[in-house]
């Protein structure tokens, strides 16, 4: 078949994985791929190819550099007013997906915290941003560390309160990303949605077989 990917924005190694896909029978196209490539038919033998968000996020997934690390890094404000978001909330969900998580507050290396953040989400397979603030102002520490993690092609996943959402207290920037609010629903409920998040995305993590024996530590400082 003819495929017409002129209009598309391609990067080089994710034309080369279209291309593989593409010599595939457009049957096989649409069972790989599913709904992360809309393809329209132009006429005659020729089609148009778009490659959606969700194919964008497998991409991306594809070039990340931590695939066999164990650990998701968490950036949030450290408050009480956040205490039950952390350990019912986001340590659970990456627990149940099979992973253990990282907060810098918990680290035993004894550095600056700068550089204990930007070293430990080097070395994260993912992280968890959550914007709360407490108001309307937003926490530039964590939209640093998002920022960071992204440029460097590891995951993110974006969390809020659901009222940050409602109150429009989330930067404009960031509000076309996907997130899962907090608030409304009991912590048990928010914690199984984003592992369900983070293990659609990652995989099962390595340690999904004890994610129900408990709190998992080891002697670097990452916790579960």
């Amino acid at each position: 078949m003819i495929v017409d990917v002129d209009d598309v924005l391609i990067d080089v190694e994710s034309r080369e994985l279209l291309g593989q896909v593409l010599e595939e029978p457009y049957c096989s196209l649409a069972r790989i791929w599913g709904f992360k490539l809309k393809v329209d038919h132009q006429g005659g033998g020729s089609f148009r190819v778009v490659i959606q968000p969700t194919g964008w996020q497998v991409l991306d997934q594809l070039r990340s550099p931590n695939q066999s690390v164990d650990h998701g890094f968490i950036a949030m404000w450290f408050s009480d007013a956040t205490l039950d978001l952390r350990e019912k909330g986001l340590k659970p969900a990456i627990r149940m997906a099979g992973y253990r998580s990282f907060l810098v507050d918990e680290s035993l290396k004894n550095r600056s915290i700068d550089s204990e953040i930007v070293a430990n989400i080097r070395r994260a397979r993912f992280l968890i941003a959550d914007l709360h603030a407490g108001g309307p102002v937003p926490r530039g520490s964590v939209y640093f560390e998002a920022g960071y993690a992204m440029g460097h092609k590891i995951p993110v996943y974006w969390t809020c309160q659901q009222d940050d959402l409602d109150k429009k207290h989330i930067a404009f920037d960031v509000r076309q990303y996907v997130f899962t609010p907090w608030g409304k629903d009991p912590w048990d409920a928010f914690a199984k949605k984003l592992s369900s998040i983070i293990e659609a995305n990652e995989g099962a993590g390595p340690l999904k077989e004890l994610s129900t024996v408990g709190a998992l530590t080891d002697p670097a400082g990452v916790t579960s």
